[in-house]
């Protein structure tokens, strides 16, 4: 350490904390046993990150890394992680192969904060080839609306091209429904028809806001990459009146 520019005394230290640790820290028992864990667990994260990452989400919670974080790892190591769908996702985390090394990772509905996994085995089990929008399946199963708006805050619909707003506000039109029986016996069309209606799209902070809100992490951007902006401004305006 000290060839390497430490201070003597801090190289002690650091050498007496270490030894101490050692006495009592990884008792022999347990280190070949973890150490047969670590290079396996390496292994595996080195050669098939995409598998890897994968298992970490299926166990959560592990009072360890979060689910963002192990995401973000792994889209820095070269896999692409996809957004839960409302039509290809399962309850758990899967590997999706499109041809390529590594497989792409789709977030499963288990993610989504609040929403109970036997409402997610119903809407598999009535998927069939797939739904066309909230009202789709809401009449196939008759979700709660509030379970509705869980998957639509998560962006479970983003296949269908449409912006969170409007399926918000179409949305509406299912909590209204849901209470009249005079519709009951309807089997196209059972719910109101709305007043067609053009909403502005989402700005990325909102539906960042979203993101976190219902799935405690986002595929878009970093938050702060938004505030830094206004984080650089403020520093360098504190920077400036130093200065002076």
């Amino acid at each position: 350490m000290q060839k390497n520019g430490y201070d003597k005394d801090f190289a002690t230290k650091c050498f007496s904390q270490i030894s101490g640790f050692g006495e009592y820290g990884f008792p022999e028992s347990h280190a070949a046993s973890f150490a047969i864990l670590v290079y396996a667990s390496a292994w595996i994260k080195y050669y098939y990150p995409d598998v890897f990452a994968c298992a970490l989400l299926n166990s959560q919670p592990m009072g360890f890394y979060s689910a963002s974080q192990i995401i973000r790892d792994a889209k820095n190591h070269g896999v692409k992680v996809k957004e839960i769908c409302i039509n290809k996702s399962e309850w758990n985390h899967s590997l999706e192969n499109h041809g390529e090394p590594c497989f792409s990772l789709r977030l499963g509905f288990r993610q989504i904060k609040g929403l109970s996994k036997n409402d997610v085995d119903r809407i598999i089990k009535e998927r069939g080839n797939g739904y066309n929008d909230p009202q789709d399946l809401w009449h196939r199963i008759r979700l709660g609306p509030s379970i509705i708006n869980l998957l639509i805050k998560a962006n479970c619909f983003h296949s269908l091209n449409k912006n969170r707003r409007l399926l918000l506000w179409d949305a509406q039109a299912i909590k209204k429904t849901n209470s009249l029986a005079l519709f009951e016996g309807y089997s196209e069309k059972e719910y109101l028809p709305e007043k067609s209606v053009n909403l502005p799209n989402m700005t990325l902070g909102e539906e960042l806001i979203l993101d976190y809100q219902s799935l405690r992490l986002s595929l878009s951007i970093h938050p702060v990459k938004l505030l830094r902006p206004f984080l650089k401004k403020r520093f360098i305006e504190e920077y400036c009146s130093r200065s002076v």
